[in-house]
């Protein structure tokens, strides 16, 4: 004889048994922000409200907190920050006792203004056409419904009698979307059964409303088995441009290969997973400038979250928009403090002067060499970063020695500085004894020689090849071994 089997125990993770009426409210909330509800969009909207949601919430304040924080989700995908007057309102919890208050007013148009208006979010001016009254009814109807909540609010020890009336309008609105959670099963709803309760109760009434209209399906509103609640970590930078270097941000964030998102007018978002490379951009951004260290300042959260499209999801976007302001400018949390803004290279004449001593020095260094053992050479130092508008070459290498530095454009070799002596690199110098240069595209090739060494030939043949820069490397290491090569990347 078969066992009987009990369904599993109901989860106490508002993430799945309030599943469905959390979907509702976001949804709601996605048209009412003039947003096309997609599978994509729906998925990133109920995520970022999930976020921030502890399981044990009671399911009509997590609806309620669902509609702000998708408002929140809807700004920062547009690439703002929610503009609220009253920003401490959201995390007022609103009270059954208030929800009753305004139920227990029979009076047709009062009902009818709170459904529609509130509910429905339309003007007065459509109560008015769609009831068939003057405008004073209906202001009239809109004044007592303040009132009641006026009164309730004052018996609940909390006067709101000096707030303005589209402050108690926003608290209305939310109460015209307070449900209780005792509904009818999902099923029964949207295939329409409990017509009395659909009626009345705000949850199952945009239910039904959205799936008939195609804007939810079935599918939507049914959790999943596992993982309703989703668990990811992620690791946010804030970076705040200073309004004397705002115009550097689209710079740095193609500079960056990984997530970003702009906010405003000085935010950026970053994805903090490689701060390495996080760190190379901006302190290089900074040596030239762009911005110079003490317009641009970063704040670094990691915790629960996770990056799209949409920006990164969860609470440490906020979070970290306001841990920045707190950050003194110059330093970035994870980097320390960012460099100064590298000097002027020389003039010209006096890079003549220096080749002149370098002359008068190699002369001495060949008479000191034959009378004593010199220590060895260190090789050149070279660093290659990638920027938004090709590789940056960063090198040291001796005075004596003559380089040769090349790009990659359209897939052909492009020539930055074909030295035919040592002084012909001075015009890279950037002032502390190294040298800085911009090569285009993604791949460069340095090359510090001993002696000349005429690449014209070489590059014409590189420039036949499928790989140019990989030919060019190899040839020159072949016909010159002393030659010291470096290949980005390798």
């Amino acid at each position: 004889m078969a066992l009987p089997v009990s369904p599993p125990p109901r989860s106490d993770d508002v993430a799945h048994h309030g599943w469905s009426g959390i979907t509702v409210r976001i949804a709601w909330t996605l048209l009412s922000g003039g947003v096309k509800i997609r599978r994509e969009v729906l998925d990133a909207a109920r995520k970022h409200v999930l976020y921030h949601v502890p399981p044990g919430t009671p399911l009509p304040h997590a609806e309620d907190r669902a509609a702000y924080l998708t408002r929140q989700f809807i700004a920062q995908a547009r690439g703002r920050t929610v503009e609220d007057p009253w920003p401490g309102d959201a995390a007022m919890p609103l009270t059954e006792r208030w929800a009753r208050a305004i139920e227990a007013i029979r009076d047709r148009l009062t009902d009818s203004v709170f459904r529609m208006h509130y509910g429905d979010q339309r003007p007065l001016e459509y109560v008015e056409r769609k009831l068939g009254i003057d405008r004073i009814a209906v202001d009239a109807a809109r004044g007592g419904l303040r009132e009641v909540l006026r009164r309730a609010a004052r018996a609940d020890g909390l006067p709101l009698d000096s707030w303005p009336n589209d402050r108690l309008d926003r608290v209305l609105a939310r109460l015209a979307s307070f449900a209780p959670d005792h509904c009818p099963p999902m099923y029964d709803v949207v295939n329409g059964a409990h017509h009395t309760h659909v009626r009345t109760c705000p949850r199952c009434n945009r239910m039904v409303r959205l799936v008939n209209a195609g804007a939810l399906e079935v599918a939507d509103l049914q959790p999943p088995t596992l993982r309703a609640r989703p668990r990811e970590t992620a690791r946010v930078l804030a970076l705040h441009f200073h309004p004397d270097g705002r115009m550097h941000r689209a710079r740095v964030q193609e500079a960056l290969k990984g997530a970003t998102h702009p906010v405003g007018e000085d935010l950026l978002l970053v994805d903090a997973t490689d701060t390495d490379a996080v760190a190379g951009v901006l302190n290089l951004a900074a040596e030239v400038g762009m911005p110079e260290r003490h317009h641009l300042r970063g704040a670094l959260l990691e915790g629960p979250g996770e990056w799209t499209r949409f920006g990164p999801l969860g609470p440490l976007a906020a979070n970290a928009r306001l841990e920045v302001k707190s950050r003194s400018w110059g330093r970035v949390d994870g980097l320390g403090a960012l460099p100064e803004v590298l000097p002027a290279p020389p003039p010209a004449h006096q890079a003549w002067m220096l080749v002149s001593m370098l002359a008068a020095a190699a002369g001495l260094a060949l008479w000191f060499a034959a009378t004593t053992a010199s220590p060895p050479i260190p090789g050149p130092e070279v660093e290659f970063v990638r920027g938004s508008s090709g590789t940056w070459a960063h090198f040291d290498v001796e005075e004596s020695r003559t380089v040769h530095l090349i790009g990659l454009a359209s897939g052909a070799p492009e020539p930055v500085l074909l030295s035919k002596n040592a002084a012909d690199k001075a015009g890279l110098a950037v002032g502390d004894g190294s040298y800085r240069a911009l090569v285009p595209g993604d791949q460069a090739l340095l090359i510090a020689a001993d002696d000349t060494l005429d690449l014209a030939p070489l590059l014409s043949a590189a420039g036949q090849s499928r790989a140019p820069l990989a030919t060019l490397s190899a040839e020159v290491r072949r016909i010159q071994p002393t030659a010291d090569v470096f290949l980005f990347p390798r």
